[in-house]
């Protein structure tokens, strides 16, 4: 890792320490001020160490054969200036600790260009609170306007004498968010963004500007963000967890409350055979989708959403459009997969706004999901909040999107491995679904005479589908992909065709 920290005093100071301790390698340190008696008190240096330069000071102090360190003495005057002082292009870090808005903005706006994986960390305090943020090429503009909304405030205080409040403290806690931000990029640990520190209430946090966005609206967002195997959650269970041995047995605990459309399946509608048989008649004709690991998540991910927002740009009013917009622009929208982290996708409708929470792995697939995800929050920015409308809603507007843009090749491959996923979904959700019905009359015998499944296929599929503790937990998307069946009939004659044409 190569880091270069402009800002050698409160804020930056104990950097070096932390940074070579930690295991991190060449560090650059850029300031030009030299030690002076009223540094002591919140800076890292020492009163034999006063008149000397602080970067001097700092490399004489922490070099050593397995560190790399550069001392340079100087005032950064502007980005062009730090071109020639450092190879930007080699750069994974910029510290940005000087206390100068004109330098910091200009360097935030022409860094990408050089340099599109660099991150720029800036840090600032006052009284009672400091943070540390990450500035990188998916953020930056928002960051940069409300930079110049800062500085235009500072500037409106002429003729003001502002105070540096710095402590000892102040200084601890950058150097540890500034550090713990780092180690959890490096280690793929969290996607941490951003740090805070309050000494007045006491309260503190490090991770992504979505975590920091939610956690004051929804006091469940570690639960739901991250796998937590030390807690054991209590057994509701409707049903027995289901064994090879019991499979065949009515397991049924006790009768949980049904909603409208579950009592209307479970006790009125007759399943349909019929459009199950039709979609298993394409199950053997429509094979797994191959080769598509190899992309780049980042660049494909940017790239769907662009597309993504032209199909919202032409079928849904501009409100909507600019609502969407502002999610994924301010932090709300929240796509990378940490080293704990949970793995179910899920879509928050808090008080003023609405989250995306869809972890995305080298599986393409993983974007299919990232649209189901946005087409909730679409659903929810008007005005909607009903679940099974809500499914039907989403898988409409997936099919419809995938058709509309399927002459873009990443579009394409999304469309054939949605297919294949729903295909399997719909088949093995139903049988889930069904069991469960059964399971719930008490008329588990009555499942056998109309479903001839082995009962090693049966428990394969029930083990990955059914949720013991959630009664027909997966009701939802049989019902949303029924009620777009013909569309997604459609998709699958049009798959079938086509890899009839291939063949021939």
């Amino acid at each position: 890792m190569s880091t270069c920290l402009i800002g050698v005093g409160t804020a930056g100071s104990y950097i070096p320490e932390l940074y070579f301790k930690m295991g991190f390698n060449n560090l650059t340190l850029i300031d030009n001020d030299c030690v002076e008696e009223h540094n002591i008190l919140s800076q890292n240096f020492l009163r034999e160490e006063i008149n000397n330069p602080k970067v001097t000071v700092l490399k004489n102090r922490y070099n050593s054969e397995f560190n790399t360190i550069e001392a340079i003495k100087t005032k950064v005057e502007s980005f062009e200036h730090l071109c020639e002082l450092v190879h930007l292009e080699t750069i994974n870090y910029i510290l940005l600790f000087a206390d100068d808005y004109d330098l910091t903005l200009d360097i935030i706006k022409k860094s990408f260009y050089i340099n599109p994986q660099i991150n720029i960390i800036l840090s600032g305090y006052s009284s009672f609170e400091v943070e540390s943020l990450v500035i990188n090429i998916e953020n930056k503009e928002v960051f940069i306007k409300a930079l110049e909304e800062d500085l235009l405030n500072f500037k409106s205080l002429d003729g003001l004498i502002v105070e540096n409040s710095g402590s000892i403290l102040d200084s601890f806690y950058i150097a540890f968010g500034t550090l713990k931000i780092m180690v959890d990029h490096a280690i793929n640990l969290n996607k941490s963004e951003y740090a805070i520190f309050n000494h007045l209430n006491n309260d503190s946090f490090v991770g992504s500007i979505f975590e920091y966005n939610l956690r004051e609206n929804n006091t469940r967002i570690k639960s739901l963000l991250y796998q937590d195997s030390s807690s054991s959650k209590e057994n509701t269970n409707w049903m027995k967890p289901l064994t090879l041995e019991n499979i065949n047995k009515n397991n049924k605990i006790f009768s949980p409350v049904l909603d409208k459309v579950m009592h209307n399946y479970i006790y009125l509608e007759k399943f349909n055979m019929s459009s199950f048989n039709k979609v298993l008649s394409f199950k053997d004709k429509i094979s797994s989708p191959k080769n598509l690991n190899n992309f780049n998540i980042g660049k494909t991910k940017n790239e769907l959403l662009n597309i993504f927002q032209r199909y919202i740009l032409e079928n849904f009013n501009e409100n909507i459009t600019n609502n969407l917009s502002k999610i994924i622009k301010n932090g709300y929208l929240y796509t990378d997969q940490n080293l704990y982290g949970a793995h179910d996708y899920v879509t928050y409708k808090l008080k003023d706004s609405i989250a995306i929470y869809c972890p995305l792995t080298e599986d393409i697939n993983s974007l299919n999901y990232l649209i189901h995800e946005l087409l909730h929050a679409i659903y929810y920015l008007n005005d909607n909040d009903e679940l099974y409308d809500h499914e039907k809603f989403v898988y409409k507007h997936h099919i419809k999107f995938l058709n509309e843009f399927d002459n873009l090749p990443l579009i394409n491959q999304l469309k054939e491995v949605f297919i294949f996923s729903t295909l399997h979904i719909y088949l093995t959700y139903s049988i889930s679904c069904e069991y469960e019905k059964y399971t719930y009359l008490n008329k588990i015998d009555d499942f056998y005479k109309v479903w001839a499944v082995e009962n090693s296929e049966l428990y394969y599929i029930l083990s990955s589908n059914l949720n013991t503790g959630d009664i027909l937990y997966s009701y939802k998307y049989v019902y949303a992909i029924n009620q777009n069946l013909h569309d997604f009939l459609n998709l699958l004659s049009k798959k079938e065709k086509n890899s009839k044409e291939l063949i021939h």
